[in-house]
């Protein structure tokens, strides 16, 4: 089990924990100066936290696959701990079965990793929940008729330029406005707000610009990330940080497009609080959301009520694509499995998948190299076995240049003269060359784990 750890520990450090401590700097920077900004447009605002909050499940995806320059790989391991492939034992315990110097700093991790793992499976599996009460909800409402009202929703969507086709559809009278679906998108009232024209037509106006702006599948994503990074805390503010500003954003534009005074909008938002029985669920865009106060969408409608938001839309849009590029990039990065100077990625690689104890690399001295216990002295034997059958066959593979080299005709300095042969010569000895660089390798692999396996077997006898 503790082994199983280990390995999940070790695993997930390169593929998840680098680039989550990478981005929970840059992310709690950017939030900082979000902060700060006091007169940043919400719409501005919302764009920017859904870019970092975003940029997080796409450094962990997009790391493995972008390289890390060549100026940096040996110093990301060593700022971030050392690399997990790579230790130096002590003298003490060379020699000794990998499950006898478990590290317990990858136990821990791969505890932490696993709770990880398991919290975002319950997060998930509430989502899926909110979807379930949604799905049901739009279910028990009923195709809203009345012809006044779906022509203030004709005209609302011509002045707001919204494009697609939307449902009107009337809900119980103790649930919230809201609007979901994204291909068919869908705006729920409740029936009560329906004899009310004027309240009706700020409520629509609110709804139609989440429709228009996508909000239901941003909102979707959002709840998603926040989810999977549940042990995050910066997922949990961005979250709240996005909802205050996507509210927000739409209160200043209802205000600002002159559909309602500020204090009629004002009281209607504050009735459909009061009057709101049906909780709301996480995934639905709406107009009673219970994040931000009502006091927040005040202040924040009267400071940009007479803004306009497209420039700043402009403006945030940009700044999020070079805000996800410089934070996916850098995450990447730190994913770099950076190999020590000098190393043989192959020789590490061949003793790591066939035997259960350290090995030192032949290319590196003092460069040990773990790999797992669950290999047994078979396994060392059946090694030893194929170097010995790689060896035979680059031998005879040499004696076979051999032969072709000496059968080309020489002058009397021993070259062949120029012309095919002597391209033919300089051939072979090129591959000569390469044969005799991949003999002394495999050799001095050889002789390493025969030398490991005689020590093993001393160590045993003397009882050490």
């Amino acid at each position: 089990m503790f082994e199983a750890l280990a390995a999940i520990g070790e695993a997930s450090l390169a593929a998840l924990w680098f680039p989550v401590m990478a981005w929970s700097g840059l992310a709690a920077l950017m939030m900082l100066a979000l902060a700060s900004a006091r007169r940043l447009h919400p719409i501005a605002g919302y764009r920017l936290r859904q870019g970092i909050l975003l940029a997080l499940p796409a450094a962990v995806v997009m790391a493995p696959w972008i390289p890390v320059p060549e100026s940096l790989r040996p110093a990301i391991p060593a700022a971030l701990g050392g690399s997990p492939a790579a230790t130096f034992p002590d003298p003490a315990t060379r020699g000794q079965p990998l499950a006898e110097q478990v590290d317990v700093a990858a136990i821990l991790l791969g505890v932490a990793t696993t709770a990880v793992i398991l919290l975002a499976l319950i997060r998930i599996s509430v989502l899926f929940r909110d979807l379930r009460r949604l799905h049901r909800l739009r279910a028990a409402a009923n195709t809203l008729d009345d012809d006044s009202a779906n022509r203030t929703l004709r005209d609302l969507a011509d002045r707001f330029a919204v494009q697609r086709p939307v449902k009107l559809f009337e809900g119980p009278d103790g649930c919230v406005p809201m609007t979901f679906h994204w291909r068919r998108p869908a705006i729920v009232v409740p029936g009560g707000l329906v004899r009310d024209p004027s309240a009706l037509r700020i409520v629509l106006t609110h709804e139609l610009i989440h429709v228009r702006r996508h909000d239901y599948i941003w909102t979707l994503l959002d709840c998603l990330t926040s989810a999977v990074f549940a042990f995050h805390p910066l997922t949990w503010l961005l979250r709240r940080g996005i909802d205050r500003c996507r509210e927000t954003s739409c209160d200043a534009e209802v205000v600002g497009g002159g559909v309602a005074r500020p204090d009629k909008y004002a009281k209607v938002l504050v009735q459909t609080h009061d009057q709101a029985r049906v909780p709301m669920t996480a995934v639905a865009a709406g107009m009673a959301t219970r994040s931000p106060t009502i006091k927040e969408r005040l202040e924040a409608m009267q400071q940009f009520a007479n803004t306009n938001p497209t420039s700043r839309l402009r403006t945030g849009s940009a700044l999020v694509g070079g805000l996800l590029f410089l934070v996916t990039t850098t995450l990447a990065g730190c994913a770099g499995r950076a190999e020590p100077p000098g190393s043989s990625g192959a020789s590490a690689a061949f003793f790591d998948n066939d035997v259960g104890y350290f090995i030192p690399s032949v290319s590196d001295t003092g460069q040990y190299w773990s790999v797992p216990s669950s290999r047994t002295e078979d396994a060392m034997a059946s090694a030893l076995r194929r170097l010995e059958v790689e060896l035979d066959y680059l031998r005879e593979r040499q004696d076979e240049l051999r032969t072709l080299s000496d059968a080309i005709p020489r002058t009397r300095d021993g070259l062949p003269p120029q012309g095919e042969d002597y391209a033919e010569y300089s051939d072979l000895v090129k591959h000569q060359i390469l044969l005799d660089d991949m003999y002394q390798e495999r050799l001095k692999q050889f002789e390493t784990l025969r030398l490991h396996r005689e020590t093993l077997r001393r160590l045993r006898e003397n009882g050490s």
